[in-house]
């Protein structure tokens, strides 16, 4: 709004923006699902569906909030601020949660959601940021989930898909990067596979039981990690690679 130098939060569908009706003086949407529900925060975190915007409030305490993303079960992510700093929310049929703080950190806020509820953000204190993933009602320092680390710091998850990758920003080697994690992914029932090669890299293949029916086990320079029982054939056979 050029006119009064207010900013108003905003839709753009079928080639055409609508100003969306937030009350108070600015508003700013900063998620949508894919049924359209919007949420986003004027002074106090939004949603909007259906025609309606409702007020999500604040945790205890709290005198502003943000809503940052939405997922298809309407679940909403964010932040509740207080003269104590901010926390993590998730807001879930009318109920808003405080997700809590990694070890070390003073403050949290969420910033993404996919549809099975993972929750990733940023958590930190006066000195640094640390991304943390919230899974299975846990909050995790994104950090301490990386196997064999090559110098990583991630410092801020800003997105998480239904694959379970997470997108962020992070430091290695002293240099601001651009990261995605991905997960890794433990099968329940076992899992068969043939030739595995590393190409200089980590290779960790776990399950309650591993079958390699191919005819070579090749680490490459790389690293074979097995965890399980492991049914080999009679013709697969291992070659370090030096």
């Amino acid at each position: 709004n050029r006119a009064t130098n207010n900013s108003l939060a905003s839709l753009y569908s079928g080639g055409t923006t609508s100003t969306l009706p937030i009350p108070g003086l600015n508003s700013i949407a900063r998620g949508i699902n894919d049924s359209g529900q919007v949420v986003g925060d004027n002074v106090r975190a939004f949603l909007f569906s259906g025609g309606t915007t409702t007020d999500l409030g604040t945790l205890p305490g709290g005198n502003n909030s943000s809503a940052t993303a939405i997922n298809n079960a309407g679940q909403v992510v964010g932040y509740s601020g207080s003269n104590n700093g901010n926390r993590a929310f998730l807001y879930s049929n009318g109920t808003m949660t405080d997700l809590g703080i990694i070890p070390g950190s003073i403050y949290s806020s969420a910033n993404g959601i996919n549809n099975s509820g993972q929750v990733v953000g940023v958590a930190d204190n006066v000195n640094a940021s640390r991304a943390f993933l919230h899974s299975g009602g846990q909050i995790n320092d994104l950090n301490n989930l990386i196997r064999n680390n090559p110098g990583w710091i991630l410092q801020q998850a800003n997105g998480i898909n239904d694959s379970g990758q997470i997108a962020g920003t992070g430091t290695i080697a002293n240099q601001s990067r651009a990261f995605r994690a991905d997960p890794i992914v433990t099968p329940t029932g076992g899992i068969t596979g043939g030739n595995i090669s590393t190409a200089g890299g980590p290779a960790i293949v776990k399950a309650p039981v591993i079958t390699l029916t191919g005819s070579a086990l090749d680490s490459n320079g790389g690293e074979v990690g097995v965890g399980g029982p492991v049914v080999l054939n009679d013709n697969v056979r291992l070659d370090s690679g030096g």
